[in-house]
């Protein structure tokens, strides 16, 4: 009788661990906590990735050890074939035509044992498309955080303060008609509200966690549209080209906002570790101050020691440019409310200069597709025709020496010109 007890003492006492046991192990499923000295791997589903903002954010999640899987059309830029591409799982996909019709990432979600810890969205630019993304994730993901631009404050009722625009400053007017006015003046800014809106429905109704980043102008290295590098090199080989810089007249007295790509990767991952505070919210995400574009390009010429710039206005936009300095018309955002919640601090305007001066300096060697590009854009929108042998000279014999051009160099050139 005693021999049955213990054994019946012993049965419950296992069933007991095993009980235990089974909810640790819940447990550590539900919040991703380390187990046997093992720790589940932090995934992170990237929708783009291989651009601009999105491959700086790829490379900050890498070197935090998450898993990424980066869903995009396939095309790697400057050199993200090298540095992002083979350290990622990559679904081919042009989402545009519908989430549900891509194959691959079809069988990628069916496999994942678990939802993605964290979603980031750099490529939803139609609120039909988010909405469609939505609903094929359905509750496959924890956080959701969609890259939205300050072009919503655009298509807003026109604000009361003349002050920096804040994140409650985006709500639609409430006329229909003055609505259709500013969506044709803005038609991007008029789909990234509508994204907006789409994730704030969806995603509040699943009770699934999001975040939405509203992102200036961004500056830094490897900017896809080339706006930064057409000014540096027109700055670089100033005295060869020898024409003003052009800019619109409403810039000189506009203050509008930029953001540094490397903060925008920053913040991204703060706010994925930090994700109680932030979550559910908009965040405006800037520089610490607002710019006139003279104040930026003269940032530029400063940096590279070139002080005899002349700006001239002028009503025509550079053609191969789909977004100039600035983007918007009404001025800065206020980042009071993102550098409170996660004290945080932007880098500093002069140190943004400088690192994003020097990698394009660089880039002139470095990057002959990219560098061709923005030489076919000066050669068609700003170098005189009697000033382009000269401004290619000038330009191979930078690279070929990987110098610098100085006022000195550029009269010795000059000098042998004319003999």
């Amino acid at each position: 009788m005693e021999d049955r007890d213990t054994y019946g003492a012993i049965l419950c006492q296992k069933s007991f661990k095993l009980s235990s046991l089974l909810l640790l192990l819940i447990n550590c499923e539900i919040y991703n906590c380390q187990l046997f000295g093992m720790q589940q791997e932090n995934t992170v589903l990237v929708f783009g990735g291989n651009g601009f903002i999105g491959a700086e954010a790829v490379t900050q999640f890498l070197q935090n050890d998450y898993k990424v899987t980066c869903v995009n059309r396939g095309n790697w830029y400057w050199d993200s074939d090298d540095r992002i591409k083979p350290k990622v799982t990559n679904v081919r996909c042009d989402r545009n035509k519908g989430l549900n019709k891509c194959k691959e990432f079809l069988h990628q979600m069916a496999v994942m044992e678990r939802p993605w810890d964290v979603v980031l969205d750099f490529s939803g630019y139609r609120p039909e498309v988010v909405e469609n993304t939505l609903q094929v994730l359905e509750n496959r993901m924890r956080l959701y955080i969609y890259i939205s631009s300050d072009s919503v404050y655009e298509v807003s009722k026109p604000k009361v303060d003349p002050g920096l625009s804040k994140e409650e400053d985006a709500t639609r007017p409430e006329s229909l008609e003055e609505q259709e006015e500013l969506n044709q003046r803005d038609m991007y800014g008029h789909r990234k509200l509508g994204c907006e809106e789409v994730i704030t429905k969806e995603l509040t109704k699943k009770g699934i966690y999001f975040i939405i980043l509203r992102l200036p102008d961004v500056l830094g290295p490897r900017d896809t549209t080339n706006r930064w590098w057409f000014f540096q090199m027109w700055l670089q080989f100033y005295n060869y080209i020898n024409k003003p810089l052009a800019i619109p007249p409403h810039t000189s007295s506009l203050n509008t906002s930029y953001v540094y790509v490397k903060d925008v990767a920053a913040v991204l991952l703060k706010m994925v570790l930090e994700k109680e505070k932030v979550k559910n919210d908009v965040y405006n995400v800037a520089l610490e101050s607002a710019y006139t574009l003279p104040a930026l390009l003269e940032g530029i010429a400063g940096e590279m020691g070139i002080n005899n710039v002349e700006f001239t206005p002028t009503g025509k936009t550079p053609s191969n440019f789909s977004f100039p300095f600035p983007s918007v018309t009404r001025g800065g955002v206020d980042i009071s409310k993102v550098k409170m919640t996660l004290n945080w601090t932007p880098t500093p305007f002069p140190d943004v200069i400088k690192e994003t001066v020097e990698f394009y300096k660089t880039a002139l060697v470095k990057f002959p597709n990219e560098r061709g590009e923005v030489i076919e854009s000066l050669l068609s929108d700003v170098v005189p025709d009697q000033n382009r042998m000269e401004f290619l000279n000038a330009v191979k014999a930078v690279i070929r020496d990987h110098s610098f051009p100085t006022e000195e160099t550029v009269s010795s050139e000059k000098q042998k010109t004319e003999l």
